[in-house]
């Protein structure tokens, strides 16, 4: 949704194609190109399915990049797991066309006559083109032509191409080709330390990058504006902005409504105006605080020298004055802060679902303030709630560190009960839905998370029965997630 208009200088786009049945060395070697681009700032194209696709994705996915595939299908299902966006085109294998003439510059991993179809697409294109395990590009006098070099202008016919020779000169050449494609067609990568260099960046005249995950709260709800425990995790999806000084506040987003949110953190930073555009796969009015990763990815570019605590109580305010709502500052602090596996260690044959309970909505216009309200006055159902709560947090806590999985699906499911009854934040329907993941062989527990009045739903999963717990919730949206590193993680 297109909030205002402005100047943005948008990131590089880069496709990878290639085998759809790589060998292992292929497969690495796509998943390495991904992480490198993404990295380097850059959004990684990619056919959407299998093979060097998904490796390239899961690379990039996994280095904190943004991936778009374009799917050949119908249905946007069939995308790889890796996907930040899924298009489905129902082009067939003519999508080769859409990813070539949408990219900026290809690297083709491996691959036999469908990638040599795409790698002559994009040569025609005039864009630049790295070939590694693969086919090997050659002028028409025999010389191969240095790495992202398109044909010349008027060159009648596509450039000979081959498989390539040796494997030991393939592994001379593929580093040399791809450091020289990206000097060529990258921006440098953020120099920022440890992780945070995939999170945010400025470059010189002042055009920056900052992303920030989502989150879920695994546990301790409605009691952190009482000073009271939770226990938050960052979590793998993403809100990246880009932006550049401006005449105007401005935001383009395909998530609606979130120009108050970007300015209200400008102001609180004392930022000039800016012209931002916003990608993100954090629902808005899910219970994964689309907002304050919005807020958190905005502090993040436009200054990543901050601490995390500090930048969280800005995000804090700033949601407080765009919103009226008094919110807590732990979304914001899990946003920045959140660290993957440390302080309580997550098991990782335990999977996170989030399940979305179709009910979205905006908290200015529900009792959230009203139940904050009673809280802070001692209304006795709510510091009920507060109080078996609290005890709760520190219970998880302890059966985490011990192992012991059927207890934390009991807390799970008390902590729903009271949110229910004593809290009165839950719906009918939100109920119903809570008590069929109950239900779900493998789910050992779920409840109401967030803010409430609708949003989504918590559960913890075995590994392994994502699939049959989507489908026995087949009518809702469930996704599956993994913790993450907040933005300001150093």
């Amino acid at each position: 949704m297109a909030l205002d208009s402005g100047p943005v200088k948008r990131s590089r786009y880069v496709a990878v194609c290639g085998a759809s049945d790589p060998d292992p060395e292929q497969r690495e070697l796509a998943r390495e190109v991904g992480r490198r681009l993404a990295e380097a700032g850059a959004v990684v194209l990619c056919g959407g399915l299998g093979g060097v696709m998904e490796a390239a994705a899961e690379g990039a996915s996994g280095a904190g990049g943004t991936v778009v595939g374009i799917l050949p299908g119908a249905d946007r299902a069939s995308g790889n797991a890796h996907l930040t966006i899924a298009i489905a085109t129902g082009l067939g294998e003519a999508r080769n066309a859409v990813l070539a003439n949408a990219a900026d510059a290809m690297v083709a991993v491996g691959g036999g006559w469908g990638t040599l179809s795409e790698i002559a697409l994009a040569c025609r294109r005039g864009r630049p083109v790295v070939s590694l395990a693969g086919w090997e590009l050659e002028s028409q006098g025999g010389q191969a032509p240095p790495s992202g070099t398109p044909p010349p202008s008027g060159t009648p016919g596509a450039p000979a191409a081959h498989p390539s020779g040796s494997e030991a000169s393939v592994r001379r050449r593929r580093e040399d080709r791809l450091r020289h494609s990206a000097e060529r067609v990258l921006p440098a990568a953020p120099s920022l330390s440890g992780a945070n260099r995939v999170m945010a960046g400025r470059s010189d005249d002042g055009a920056w990058t900052g992303r920030a995950p989502g989150r879920v709260n695994l546990i301790g709800e409605h009691v952190d504006y009482l000073g009271g425990l939770v226990l938050p995790a960052a979590v793998d999806r993403f809100t990246t902005v880009t932006g550049a000084p401006a005449e105007r506040w401005s935001l383009v987003s395909e998530v609606p409504d979130g120009l108050p949110y970007a300015h209200a953190i400008g102001h609180e930073l004392g930022a000039p105006a800016q012209a931002m555009r916003a990608t993100s796969d954090v629902p808005p009015g899910a219970g994964l605080s689309s907002s304050a990763a919005l807020l958190v990815a905005v502090a993040a570019g436009l200054r990543p020298d901050l601490d995390g605590a500090s930048a969280a109580l800005a995000c804090q305010r700033a949601e407080q004055r765009a919103t009226g709502v008094q919110v807590g500052v732990m979304d914001q602090f899990a946003s920045a802060l959140g660290r993957c596996g440390r302080l309580v260690p997550f098991p990782d044959d335990l999977v996170i679902a989030v399940i979305d309970s179709g009910v979205h909505r905006s908290l200015a216009d529900t009792p959230y303030n009203q139940r904050r309200r009673e809280a802070e006055r001692g209304m006795p159902k709510r510091l009920r709630h507060v109080e078996s709560e609290l005890e709760r947090v520190r219970a998880f806590a302890a059966a985490l560190e011990a192992g012991e999985r059927d207890r934390l699906g009991e807390l799970l499911k008390a902590s729903h009960r009271s949110l229910r009854d004593d809290f009165e934040v839950s719906t009918p329907a939100v109920d119903a839905l809570v008590e069929r993941a109950w239900a779900v062989p493998g789910c050992l527990g779920a409840r109401i998370m967030g803010a409430g009045f609708g949003g989504s739903i918590l559960a913890l999963l075995d590994a392994g029965t994502e699939a049959g717990f989507a489908r026995a919730l087949e009518d809702v949206a469930v996704r599956f997630c993994r913790t993450a590193d907040g933005a300001y993680v150093r």
